[in-house]
């Protein structure tokens, strides 16, 4: 990534997949995120608080239900928090840490 090569990331935060794809001068292409061109929409919180998300998150979510949210597009705009884990986290914060994580992997993928 450099002031030559400057790039626009499109995220489609879907209510069961998300997907991304950067356009740049070299094209247009979708990211894969974690080796899959769509990640699940889902987050889980850790017992330390911190936020797994896409394909982790839905597998972790098998044995640990009550720290997952799937779904999380469908919360937004609802201010009440939801409980994972034990404790009440805002809906925005974990869909920030869903989008984070795709930025994340288009910046590395983008180089």
């Amino acid at each position: 990534m450099s002031a030559d090569d400057p790039w626009i990331l499109g995220i489609d935060f879907g209510t069961s997949y998300t997907v991304a794809a950067v356009r740049s001068r070299r094209g247009a292409s979708v990211i894969e995120i974690a080796g899959e061109r769509r990640m699940p929409s889902v987050v889980l919180v850790e017992d330390d608080g911190s936020v797994v998300v896409g394909r982790p998150a839905e597998d972790l979510a098998t044995s640990q239900p009550g720290r997952a949210l799937r779904s999380p597009k469908s919360r937004l705009g609802d201010s009440a928090p939801v409980v994972l884990g034990g404790r009440a986290h805002q809906v925005t914060d974990l869909v920030a840490g869903l989008l984070a994580s795709v930025h994340a992997e288009a910046v590395r993928a983008q180089g």
